[in-house]
């Protein structure tokens, strides 16, 4: 036994250096992997923070820019957050000012309908309507005043699609029925020539 002691002795004698090299290579393997565990970890989080960032700058350039003229106290080109209503973009003009024809108003315009980006907006000022009705136009129906049963009597025009022309209200122009797909192409071909918006 002692000579297997003292043979083992021997050996770690001269091999000493590699049994040395061979603990600090140990220590120093499991200290990279500590720190190459701990830097991924924290890589992770940072990607998640730079994506949250990013995510945010998209929400905040997501603007509508639209014109507000008309029966407003500050007519003129507004920016708004995505998702406002037409209230807003009143609101946004300093409200109806004492020209505005709240009679038209109350009959043509939906507050609650959603804002597109590059609209005009206008609302209709008193004087306006007597106007119209002595022009030239004033046999076509305006689709921003119109009725329901008015409307009907447009060629493919039946109910439902009434009732989204009324919803969709206001109109700057004729072609925003087709734009805003209000109704179809083939029956915006129909009435395109019928129909005016103020």
């Amino acid at each position: 036994m002692d000579e297997w002691f003292a043979s083992l002795l021997a050996f770690i004698r001269q091999n000493i250096l590699v049994f040395i090299l061979f603990f600090f290579g140990s220590v120093l393997l499991i200290y990279g992997l500590i720190l190459f565990i701990s830097t991924d970890d924290k890589s992770s989080d940072e990607i998640v923070f730079t994506n949250d960032d990013t995510f945010e700058e998209e929400i905040e350039s997501d603007i509508l820019t639209i014109d507000v003229a008309g029966g407003v106290k500050n007519p003129g080109v507004y920016d708004l957050a995505s998702g406002s209503r037409l209230k807003d973009a009143i609101s946004k003009a300093g409200g109806f000012s004492d020209q505005a024809d709240t009679v038209a108003i109350a009959q043509t315009i939906n507050l609650a309908s959603l804002v597109e980006d590059g609209v005009k907006i206008y609302i209709p000022v008193k004087g306006e309507a007597s106007v119209a009705g002595a022009s030239s136009k004033s046999s076509l129906i305006n689709i921003n005043t119109a009725t329901a049963t008015e409307l009907d009597t447009l060629p493919g025009v039946g109910s439902v699609t009434s009732a989204k022309i009324i919803s969709g209200r206001p109109y700057a122009n004729v072609s925003e029925l087709a734009s805003k797909k209000i109704v179809s192409e083939k029956v915006y071909g129909q009435i395109k020539d019928l129909v005016r918006a103020y």
